[in-house]
């Protein structure tokens, strides 16, 4: 969702049980904002109503998230469901490969969705540039990438159930090892995202 706002908010994102709520500013004026709550499979979307629905979920979390749920245009709340499944082992066969979503798809919980289409794109055309068969260069492609593909698609999907447990005591347990676990601890866990050498 994208909300006017009149001021500068930071970015983060708060966990609950169950449920989360996130704030990336896109400017000074914009603001991307998502919530995520576990609701049985298959759930039917409301036709109207979207913005109440949220409002009493997050109704007493972090003060922005009321405020911009509020802000938002009914008809700009779009509701998508997130579903899950294990890594392939393959991605290519013959002349003919997967890259993006189709090859990979994860969750949401570490944005790097379009990233991983990114680097699949950059290793794919270098592997076909050096290369003299396409055969070839499609199991160069996925021998370099699979790996590091997969550590993305399995840490977002571990992100995704230890943000998203039910529960007051397993979210007790997620918010005590959170605030125990030392700042660089933390970050030491995103170097496998954020750097990356083709």
């Amino acid at each position: 969702m994208a909300a006017r706002s009149s001021c500068f908010w930071l970015a983060g994102e708060w966990w609950g049980c169950g449920q989360e709520f996130g704030i990336v500013p896109l400017s000074r004026e914009r603001i991307y904002w998502f919530a995520a709550r576990n609701v049985p499979e298959g759930e039917e979307d409301l036709p109207s109503g979207r913005k109440q629905a949220l409002l009493k979920p997050f109704q007493g979390w972090y003060p922005a998230s009321p405020a911009l749920i509020q802000a938002t245009r009914e008809d700009a709340i779009l509701r998508n469901g997130i579903y899950d499944r294990p890594p392939l082992m393959a991605w290519s066969r013959g002349r003919v490969t997967l890259l993006g979503d189709a090859a990979h798809p994860m969750t949401p919980n570490q944005g790097q969705g379009a990233c991983q289409a990114v680097e699949d794109a950059v290793v794919l055309a270098a592997s076909l540039r050096a290369s003299g068969s396409i055969q070839q260069a499609l199991q160069t492609y996925q021998t370099t990438r699979l790996p590091r593909a997969t550590l993305i698609v399995t840490r977002s999907h571990q992100l995704g159930a230890l943000v998203q447990r039910p529960g007051r005591l397993a979210c007790w347990a997620r918010n005590t090892l959170m605030r125990l676990l030392p700042a660089p601890l933390r970050l030491k866990q995103l170097e496998p995202v954020i750097t990356y050498e083709v």
